[in-house]
């Protein structure tokens, strides 16, 4: 059993094992239609190189290495300082072990923060990227800056939790910018009255004058009012070194 299968069954059992046979609850995971969403993302660039912020109990790693395997020079680098702590007991990497992973990754015992500007200074070039770890304003904008800056025109990546304040305002921030354009969002934000009635108010004479730019230009026609937001790179050249969005 591998792949979406393997994170089938584990969903379906709501508990995981470590390497010495404990049981624990799956108290936090990446639904099934996401990981089927993320490896629709990988196709659609034909990912080779691909990084991942954030293992966790490794279903969306092993969602992005199935799609991997295979594949000539393949490789998933994975970043989470947590894994061999109490908060994940290494499951992730040993669920990767299970579905016979293990040459299809490269593991980061190091925070984001730390790993980051070394893998971009080594000249590493991605297809795609899954960014789903800390949910901070400031968090978010360093994981993507360096991202970003490794992934190639063309290339993709995916924010998870976008509903997130601190993710939504960076990810506001970003599909301003002209490198980026969002393709792909996943699981989208239901119908507001509030939202509605400020899309109204935006709408009248002079309401440029009151409301501030982010009710002007809400997140939906941003495009990132969703769980999940995918933004391809269009463009390596940079704005005007004054430009600054709506945000």
């Amino acid at each position: 059993m591998q792949g979406l299968e393997f994170i089938t069954e584990l969903i379906a059992r709501g508990e995981v094992e470590t390497a010495d046979g404990r049981r624990l609850p799956l108290h936090s995971g990446t639904s099934l239609s996401q990981c089927q969403f993320i490896q629709e993302q990988l196709r659609a660039v034909n990912a080779r190189v691909t990084l991942e912020v954030g293992l966790a109990y490794g279903l969306s790693a092993i969602a992005i290495c199935d799609q991997l395997r295979g594949k000539t020079g393949a490789l998933h680098h994975v970043i989470d300082p947590f894994q061999n702590t109490d908060s994940w007991h290494g499951v992730g990497l040993e669920n990767l072990r299970r579905n016979g992973l293990q040459d299809q990754f490269k593991f980061y015992c190091q925070t984001a923060e730390e790993c980051l500007p070394l893998l971009a200074s080594s000249g590493l070039q991605l297809d795609f990227a899954y960014i789903d770890a800390g949910k901070r304003l400031d968090d978010t904008l360093v994981y993507s800056c360096y991202v970003l800056k490794m992934l190639r025109v063309g290339g993709r990546v995916v924010f998870d939790d976008a509903g997130f304040p601190g993710i939504r305002q960076a990810l506001r921030y970003l599909s301003q910018d002209v490198r980026y354009r969002v393709v792909a969002s996943q699981g989208p934000d239901g119908p507001s009255w509030r939202r509605r009635i400020l899309e109204l108010a935006a709408c009248a004479p002079g309401a440029h004058r009151v409301l501030s730019p982010e009710l002007m230009r809400s997140s939906r026609s941003l495009q990132v009012a969703a769980h999940c937001i995918v933004l391809e790179k269009v463009s390596d050249a940079a704005p005007d070194w004054k430009w600054h969005p709506q945000f």
